[in-house]
Parts: structure tokens; sequence; C-alpha cells
């Protein structure tokens, strides 16, 4: 039973052939919503029996949609870059160590810069700490609960689910290369993890830990992976206007259980996270789908110039922004609230987080990401080691298809006796 993904030749999408700044705006929004979610939270500044609460609860629900639409964002950019490149000279060597460049310097920077501040203030640095440096911090037990302290460090399990990805893909497009493979390899295994996902009850892990833990969250990537693998199909091409749809229905849906569920639900119930993570996940990809829909008003929205320099920044904003989440909750905060109201003065607070953290996003930019951008250009691929008359799995499929069909082999032996019972002409 084959995936029918007709088109011609090459099916998928490169997202490396042009640039695309709406990708950029889909960042840029993401980063805009994680910043909101994490430092305007209503739980904090208003009563939970008012309709205000409720209403500020539903707005802030949609803030779930941001990290989905980064995983979505890079299974389809980074599993386009691979399957494009699977068959090209110094295939790990270049991704692995363009990944290097673009992710290890900030992070790093960020983790020794906490353990800095850590000794300077005597705090104990124990070692689950240290499981940071090699991007496993998720898979261990009582994630939320060790990370809660005085520097923000929860939201580094995103980056910890995208590093693993990036360590296991390429061996799994280097072993299968056909693209109906790939398609059927992701498939299945976006299904396994919603079904890992609806286990969680009967499964060694907690409640807070459900929306860390990697199997509980990669999907979101796959399913990037997926767009890119039937980008330009027929079939794909009749869902696409679909997108916007399902991209609002999404949202009402997810702002609607906020507001009557309220966050206690979506955040301490296994119930609550089955379906806020898989709705998240989705509409995030029909988000993506829908942002790439040339002249469709969400691609337009995410081609603003101002959103897509967010955008250009948004890795460093996003690791650097909740780390100092207690100095300006706590602290900042407090002091502005003698002067004006507490919302006010977490508005006001939460200004100022921003602000710091774009103007330490700009610096590490100009002295650190732009120049290894420069250098992460002089890695390039090899040639292309597929022969040349076959130029990829498909077009040999396709090859092979347009071949004149075979004599069956009753023709062939019958015709063997008539020339066997000619006279000989000598």
């Amino acid at each position: 039973m084959g995936f029918n993904t007709s088109m011609r030749q090459d099916q998928t999408i490169d997202p490396k052939r042009r640039y695309l700044p709406c990708l950029e705006g889909i960042r840029g929004y993401g980063f805009l919503l994680v910043f909101c979610g994490h430092y305007l939270s209503p739980v904090k500044e208003l009563r939970p029996d008012t309709f205000l609460f409720r209403f500020c609860t539903a707005i802030r629900s949609i803030s779930v949609f941001a990290v989905p639409a980064f995983f979505v964002l890079s299974g389809y950019l980074i599993g386009g870059i691979l399957y494009h490149t699977r068959n090209r000279e110094g295939f790990f060597k270049v991704f692995y160590f363009r990944r290097i460049l673009r992710v290890f310097p900030v992070y790093y920077l960020t983790l020794t810069a906490i353990l800095l501040f850590f000794v300077i203030h005597r705090m104990q640095v124990d070692g689950y700490f240290w499981l940071h440096y090699l991007y496993v911090q998720n898979l261990f037990p009582g994630y939320e609960a060790r990370m809660n302290g005085s520097v923000g460090m929860t939201h580094f399990w995103s980056l910890a689910v995208e590093e693993q990805f990036y360590l296991l893909w390429p061996l799994i497009v280097w072993r299968f290369r056909d693209r109906t493979k790939l398609i059927w390899i992701c498939s299945g295994l976006i299904a396994t993890c919603c079904v890992l996902r609806l286990a969680s009850p009967l499964l060694p892990i907690s409640v807070g830990d459900m929306s860390f833990v990697t199997f509980n969250r990669v999907d979101a990537v796959l399913l990037g992976v997926l767009l890119n693998l039937v980008s330009g199909t027929n079939w794909m091409q009749k869902c696409t206007p679909l997108a916007k749809w399902v991209v609002i229905g999404g949202a009402i849906l997810t702002a609607s259980l906020g507001f009557i569920k309220g966050e206690s639900w979506a955040m301490s119930t296994y119930a609550g996270k089955e379906t806020w993570i898989t709705l998240a996940n989705f509409t995030a990809l029909a988000v993506v789908v829908a942002v790439l829909e040339e002249g469709s008003l969400l691609n337009r929205m995410c081609s603003q110039k101002w959103i897509c320099m967010v955008g250009a920044l948004s890795y460093s904003l996003y690791v650097f922004h909740l780390t100092y989440v207690d100095f300006f909750f706590i602290k900042v905060k407090s002091e502005l609230a003698v002067y004006m109201s507490r919302p006010l003065a977490a508005l006001a607070s939460a200004g100022m987080a921003l602000c710091t953290t774009f103007v330490l996003s700009y610096l590490t930019y100009l002295c650190i990401e732009r120049p290894l951008m420069s250098l992460k250009g002089r890695l390039k691929y090899g040639a292309d080691r597929t022969p040349q008359h076959l130029p990829n799995p498909e077009r040999a499929v396709a090859f092979h298809q347009h071949l004149p069909a075979p004599i069956p082999s009753p023709y062939i032996k019958n015709l063997n006796l008539e020339i066997a019972r000619r006279p000989s002409k000598d």
C-alpha cells in the first residue's frame, strides 16, 4: 500500500532555496506570546472569582501555541534541509557543525552566567544543574519542581527536546532515504507520541513533568517534518486554504477552555495536559501552513519588517527572558507597587524586563551570533553522491514506472518454440 503523494520529480519543499520572511514572523510572534505568558499571569494579580480574571486567563491561554509553533517550524526547516542533503558529501559533519554554531554559544554562555551567579551568591549547585549541559534535563523526574528557583530555567526544556531531535533525526534520514518511508516513520512516531500522552496516567510520570518530557512533546517537531515531506502534493494544496479555519477554531476552543475550565485544569490534571498539548500541536501546525500560503492574512502579518526583526533575535530572546523573572517579579514590581497599583506595577516591570531582554539579545547578536553566521556560511555540503541517471529515489521510481511492461513469460516460451521450428537458411 503506497502513500499517494503525486507531484513532479522531487516533491518536498527545500526551505533553503529562498528566504521566507514570514517564517521569521512566526518566531517573532511566538516569542512575544511566550513572554506575555510568563510575565503577565492574571493568577498573580487578579481575584480568581471575577469575570476579568477569567477573561485574562482565556486570552493568556493563547500563548500555549507559541512553543509548539517553534517546534513545528524547526521540524519543517530542519527536516527539509536534512532530506534535501541526505545524498550530499559531508551530510553529518556540515549539519552538526552548523547546529553547534547556531545553538551552543548563546546557550552555554547563559548557563555559565547562571553558574557564576550561583557561585557569587553562594547558592548550592546540585547535580541536576549539570544535566543542562547535556540537554537531557527534561528526561529526569521532578524537572518543574527543581527549576522553580531564583533563576528561571524551566524554559530550557524545549531546547533539550530540539537538540535531542537534531541528534537522532539525521540518523533516520540517512538510514531511510526514501520520502515515502520517512512519511510513514513520521506518522508512526506522531501516533506513538499521542498514545503515550494519553497513557501518561498509567506511566511513572507526574502531571507537572508531562509538559516537558520528550516523548510527550516531540510530535510537534515531527509534524513539521511531515509537513515538509508532503508539501506540494495535490492533497496538501487542497488542504492549505482550510488551515486558517483550523487556526481560528483552535484559538476559540483554547480560549473557551481557559475561560470555562481555568488555568488550574490545564496545568494540574492529566486530562487538561493531554487536551492542551494535542490541541496546541495541531493548531500550531495549521498556523505554519496558513502562514506559508502566499497572500493570506497571516502571511502578510508575519512578513512585516518589525516582527521579522524580532524573529531574527528570537533564539537569544527566548534563552534570556525567563532567567531574571524573579528579579522583576519580586523586587522591581514590589518597589513599583509603592507608587502605583499592583496590576500597573506588573505591567511596568514586565515592560522593563522586555527592554532588558531586547538589549541583551541585540548585543549578543552583534558580538556572537552575527560573526558565527559568517563562519557557518563557509560550511558547505559536497557533491551529490546519487548516480546522475537517477538523481533521487523518487525519480528512480518514476523511471521504472515509465518502462514498457515486460512480456509475459508464456508468450516468450511460445515465441522460442516457433523460432525453433523454423527451417534454417543454411
